[in-house]
């Protein structure tokens, strides 16, 4: 009788044992569900938008709490599902039969301006080419913003974002490219004149 009572107490004591790491397991898997659920639910969402619309986890508090969704949409980056462009800024990859590549940079600053409410205007050389001043197209884009300074990554693209926007429009800031532009070149032809070339 002996035997059988320290029998059943080591199978009680494996069962509890067992119970407990299945309560655990269980734990785990259902968190890791209610996770790749989530960032499913955020995938589907994030299709729906149209080409470089900025997601950030403010817009989709309605799927889930702040914490959760930002979590999902870092798994979602490192997935190559969106691309993160900023801080806490998402978009979606435009997915072609070659590969997928970043949205137009115009696009995305475009819908990060109407989403923020800042008025964003292109600065210098991209405004004079965008108004067909010039056809020189700049390396760097710079845009002058009515919000803080920052810079965003677009694919493998910088774009820096300068404060300084104010109601000065797209077109001031083209022909003030352009004039400084027109002065720099009347000079060197002068200097150019001088030297008899």
């Amino acid at each position: 009788m002996g035997e059988s009572q320290s029998g059943r107490n080591s199978l009680t004591s494996l069962e509890l044992i067992v119970t407990k790491d299945c309560q655990k397991l269980s734990y785990v898997s259902d968190k890791g569900a209610v996770m790749r659920s989530l960032a499913k639910e955020v995938l589907t969402y994030v299709e729906t938008q149209p080409e470089g619309t900025p997601l950030t986890a403010k817009g989709l508090l309605h799927l889930s709490n702040r914490a959760a969704i930002d979590q999902a949409l870092s798994r979602l980056a490192r997935e190559g599902e969106v691309m993160r462009v900023g801080r806490r800024v998402y978009v979606r990859p435009v997915k072609t039969k070659y590969g997928s590549r970043s949205p137009l940079t115009e696009q995305v600053v475009e819908k990060i301006a109407t989403a923020r409410g800042e008025t964003i205007v292109p600065s210098g050389a991209a405004a004079a080419n965008a108004l067909g001043l010039t056809t020189q197209v700049p390396v760097k884009s710079v845009y002058l913003t009515s919000g803080p300074s920052r810079t965003l990554s677009i694919g493998k693209q910088s774009v820096e974002l300068r404060q300084g926007a104010g109601r000065a429009g797209r077109a001031c800031f083209g022909m003030a490219w352009a004039a400084a532009s027109k002065a720099s070149d009347r000079r060197f032809e002068k200097q150019a004149r001088a030297r008899g070339a």
